[in-house]
């Protein structure tokens, strides 16, 4: 898997980003990295979550207890999710080595 490099990075230290949106919206991103002699890190760590879009809708099933009557219920659209990726490059004797985690919620 081709993914971001400590090379790609550059010399920023650490980016941040925070994102605010309708309903509720936050979305938070933070990325960094470091390097030593024998291998280089980056890591990444982005978190959203919203109320959505919730509003009454009619449900399909038919309840025997409102004379055949189609019944409105909430939809439920609140969500939430978080994504964290490091990868460890090596260089010198470790050239060619890389190990990635990905994790998402």
């Amino acid at each position: 898997m081709n993914t971001i490099s400590i090379e790609d990075f550059g010399n920023k230290g650490v980016l941040l980003s925070a994102r605010y949106g309708e309903n509720n919206t936050h979305m938070y991103d933070v990325v960094t990295g470091f390097k030593t002699n024998i291998f280089s890190n980056i890591t990444s760590f982005s978190f959203h979550k919203t109320d959505g879009e919730e509003y009454l809708s009619y449900d399909a099933e038919t309840n025997p207890y409102n004379a055949g009557f189609h019944e409105k219920f909430e939809t439920k659209d609140n969500h939430h999710g978080a994504y964290i990726f490091t990868k460890f490059e090596g260089k010198d004797a470790l050239n060619g080595l890389s190990l990635q985690y990905h994790f998402q919620l």
